[in-house]
């Protein structure tokens, strides 16, 4: 067994007992129900970026912390920085309230997850680790894994910090995140792969979600895969206790649902309340030019993973609506996070696009502004 996994297992024995206030039909799905959608206005409409471009709201990732959801955007946004917070308690501002992040959030490019420690302790941010080139030392900011304690006056830092002509990042860690993932196929681990996910467990345990995994941007494929170690900080420097390693892995092909379409993971999220995984997996056409994309060519599903199920690296199961149909979400899922024992909030990447005036298939079909991002909040 891996060296993560039996640290999972010791700690689950000691100290959970079983959950299931989630309802499981069978072995393959989870029932729940949409509780609520609607669209966080991220910034003022029409605000334009240098080259004179709308700014789009692309959420690639969301925490919840202390009534606040904590939100990532994956584009840098003109007068304000990718990491922003709304009020959520009783009524939720869907306008954000505060700006966040240091001079390391700024400079990194292209964040794609953020979690909290289930004891609320510290926040984890990662980029998506999907360019790199040895000429070009400013791409470096897109391989930074930041992490903060909530509560300190701190900026956030980097871990395995690592400085080229200038840049800061951890850089040091797309070795570790390659070696990971090395395959017959990949032996000296894949040239190419994007992060999209990022939960933290008890036991100082982090998970990585990997969407893609390939030769290069446009020779891949989607991926569930799931990397991860045990850490620690001391004197506030971040290290990983062990080698990351491969903990699970899904293939989608393999669903009996024939009708799912290609899928690749974009976030997840550990709740503590019911001891499992929130997996979100996003479909994109791929081979559509990107000015061309409508809401019809994007989308994705919901997963619930039990630890049981992650141990044994068996399937998630598919959560579903009354009518045992797929929830299908019209928007595609950037991140996922735990409101209480009943609730979680998914938020949505749609790029740039915005849909459609006349909706007749609210499941495939949608309208924004390009200032907004869609959420959704779901009822087990």
């Amino acid at each position: 067994m891996q060296y993560i996994k039996l640290i999972i297992l010791i700690f689950l024995i000691i100290f959970f007992s079983c959950n299931e206030e989630i309802e499981e039909i069978d072995d393959m799905y989870v029932r729940a129900n949409i509780f609520e959608q609607g669209y966080i206005n991220c910034f003022p409409e029409k605000t334009f970026n240098k080259k004179k471009q709308a700014a789009s709201c692309e959420l690639s990732g969301v925490a919840y912390y202390r009534d606040s959801l904590f939100l990532i955007n994956d584009k840098r946004i003109p007068a304000t920085t990718p990491l922003m917070a709304c009020r959520f308690k009783i009524h939720f501002h869907n306008v954000p309230t505060d700006k966040l992040g240091g001079i390391n959030v700024l400079n990194a490019r292209k964040l794609e997850a953020i979690t909290i420690t289930p004891k609320q302790k510290y926040m984890f941010l990662i980029t998506a680790f999907d360019r790199y080139d040895n000429k070009k030392p400013k791409d470096d900011r897109y391989n930074i894994l930041l992490y903060k304690k909530l509560g300190a006056n701190k900026d956030e830092k980097i871990a395995y910090l690592t400085e080229r002509d200038g840049i800061s990042s951890s850089l040091i860690m797309r070795k570790m995140i390659r070696k990971a993932l090395r395959t017959r196929k990949f032996k000296e681990g894949p040239p190419y792969f994007k992060i999209s996910g990022l939960a933290a467990l008890p036991n100082n345990i982090l998970l990585i979600g990997v969407r893609e995994i390939g030769y290069d941007k446009d020779n891949n494929e989607y991926s569930m895969t799931i990397i991860g170690a045990s850490y620690d900080i001391v004197d506030e420097e971040f290290y990983f206790k062990e080698d990351l390693e491969v903990v699970y892995h899904f293939n989608p092909s393999r669903y009996s649902k024939k009708d799912l379409k290609p899928i690749g993971l974009t976030g997840m999220e550990y709740d503590i309340h019911n001891k499992c995984l929130y997996l979100i997996t996003a479909y994109e056409n791929e081979k559509k030019d990107e000015k061309k994309k409508t809401d019809k060519d994007i989308g994705g599903y919901l997963w619930v993973l039990s630890i049981k199920d992650f141990m044994e690296n068996r399937p998630p199961k598919l959560v579903v609506l009354e009518d045992n149909t797929p929830l299908l979400f019209a928007h595609k899922p950037g991140g996922v996070a735990i409101i209480d024992s009943d609730k979680i909030i998914v938020v949505h990447d749609d790029d740039r696009i915005e849909g459609r005036k006349n909706i007749t298939d609210k499941k495939t079909e949608f309208n924004r502004k390009l200032h907004q991002a869609a959420y959704t909040i779901i009822d087990f």
